[in-house]
């Protein structure tokens, strides 16, 4: 086998010889979203989970985004959008250039 004829072979398979798969939706049988949630919205639930139970009082200080990420077993950058999502939320105050601390005004968490 010369290189000519394995290098066209290749070029086959690059180009996709066969026609694409034509999919058709029958009527009722419409696809349903997929009922699972994204890992920041576990951990938001947990980080809420601790305020309302009282383990993180309201009023004081969140823990830090590296003890945070160690509790959770994720990345830093998890931490750090999950904890934004309660402050959006109204569970946290902002923490921009301060410490985050827990609030729940007006019942926001939960």
């Amino acid at each position: 086998m010369d290189s000519g004829s394995t290098r066209q072979g290749l070029l086959d398979l690059v180009n996709y010889p066969h026609e694409p798969r034509r999919y058709t939706r029958e009527k009722g049988k419409e696809l349903k979203p997929v009922g699972r949630k994204g890992l920041v919205d576990q951990i938001v639930d947990r980080f809420e989970d601790e305020i309302v139970s009282g383990r993180w009082a309201v009023g004081s200080r969140i823990p830090t985004e590296p003890m945070l990420a160690e509790m959770v077993g994720t990345g830093r950058n998890t931490v750090r959008e999950a904890v934004q999502v309660l402050r959006i939320r109204g569970c946290s105050s902002d923490g921009r250039g301060r410490v985050p601390m827990c609030c729940r005004p007006g019942g926001a968490c939960r």
